[in-house]
């Protein structure tokens, strides 16, 4: 992973499933590679069971860039992929309405 973006420039990318291929996270950071050390170690509770159900089958999950954008828009960017990626189906555990959780068994109810 790179150690950090372009400058000017956000990262947006993705946590996938290595198991299932479908994405659980959806991101945007200037610094890939701590960004990834940071979610390994945990975070929030449905983040911290997703990695316990990969670590039953020996993995973890994989990070991928999915665009470099200019910074300014980074959040706005980051939004548009989480909508597209739970308009697909994927099971985000993103901090997102509620509305959209329901197909994600991580999601803490």
């Amino acid at each position: 992973l790179p150690r950090r973006s372009p400058p000017g420039y956000s990262t947006i990318y993705g946590l996938r499933d290595p198991n299932t291929g479908w994405f659980g996270y959806i991101g945007n950071t200037r610094w890939p590679a701590s960004r990834y050390s940071y979610h390994l170690r945990g975070g929030t509770m449905a983040m911290v069971r997703w990695l316990q159900a990969l670590d039953m089958t020996d993995k973890q999950p994989e990070f991928l860039i999915l665009a470099e954008v200019a910074q300014a828009d980074g959040r706005a960017i980051e939004e548009q992929w989480i909508l597209t990626m739970i308009e697909q189906g994927h099971p985000l555990i993103n901090l997102i309405p509620k509305q959209y959780t329901s197909r994600n068994p991580f999601i803490l109810r």
